[in-house]
């Protein structure tokens, strides 16, 4: 069972994501607004800079799609992460 979706990312944009099932079907859609600045280090992205949204689903498989649109700048997508609980 899924918890919370993570994002760390940094830049000035929005990142849409969309969720779908094992069958096919979007089962979330969400839009993160991102304005973390960038000095081009990956070291120096603290973990604040990290993104938790809700993502309380229970599913045997997901695959996840990721559209970033920067704000004239880099936005940069660092990595992501599916928090999960077994029961």
């Amino acid at each position: 069972q899924c918890k919370t979706l993570v994002l760390q990312a940094s830049g000035s944009g929005q990142i849409a994501i969309e969720a779908l099932n094992d069958t096919g079907q979007i089962i979330m859609s969400r839009t993160v607004d991102v304005s973390a600045e960038d000095d081009g280090w990956y070291g120096s992205l603290p973990l604040s800079r990290s993104y938790e949204l809700p993502f309380e689903y229970r599913v045997r498989g997901v695959q996840l799609r990721f559209r970033l649109k920067g704000n004239g700048g880099l936005l940069r997508l660092s990595g992501f992460a599916i928090t999960t609980e077994q029961e």
